[in-house]
């Protein structure tokens, strides 16, 4: 199990522009955790509402916008700030986990393999296991589980989380 992050590491993880999509990820189970932790990301998306908070291009900023909303359980407003970014690997991954959660899977399909692909040079375990994953669940979740099921057989040599070996 992964060790909950601190408000530091949240604020460090949020304000970097090359965070890993993991810790991206992990974001939203920490602010669950912690009324400071949430209001911490709560600041954060403010900061960049109020334009005090920049990343180098607009899209980046946009994306980790909603990536904040979406921690924040503001899946609705993640949405709609997903639709005005660039499609990136962080935007795409991010907006396909907000479509299953609103009851979209093969929206959220179409993103995510979009990630899968290019995740395929990704030399981050966790990352790769986490894209894996949410492949895995967009495809049960569209009626396709023989195509998850493939899937997974071909990543069997990583742990999904919530899926049984063989």
């Amino acid at each position: 199990m992964t060790e909950l992050l601190t408000t530091e590491n949240i604020i460090e993880i949020f304000e970097k522009e090359k965070s890993s999509l993991h810790s991206l990820y992990e974001l939203r189970a920490a602010v669950h955790a912690s009324l400071d932790n949430r209001k911490a990301l709560e600041t954060l998306i403010k900061n960049i509402d109020k334009n005090q908070l920049k990343f180098s291009s607009e899209n980046i900023t946009a994306t980790r916008r909603g990536i904040g909303l979406w921690a924040t359980d503001n899946t609705k407003g993640a949405m709609e700030t997903f639709e005005k970014a660039h499609s990136s690997k962080e935007s795409s991954f991010f907006a396909g986990i907000c479509q299953m959660e609103t009851g979209e899977p093969d929206k959220a399909l179409n993103l995510i393999n979009k990630v899968y692909e290019m995740d395929s040079i990704s030399q981050d375990e966790n990352e790769h296991i986490l894209v894996v994953s949410a492949l895995a669940e967009s495809y049960t979740a569209s009626g396709k589980a023989d195509k998850a099921q493939e899937l997974l057989k071909k990543h069997r040599d990583i742990e999904v989380i919530g899926v049984a070996p063989d």
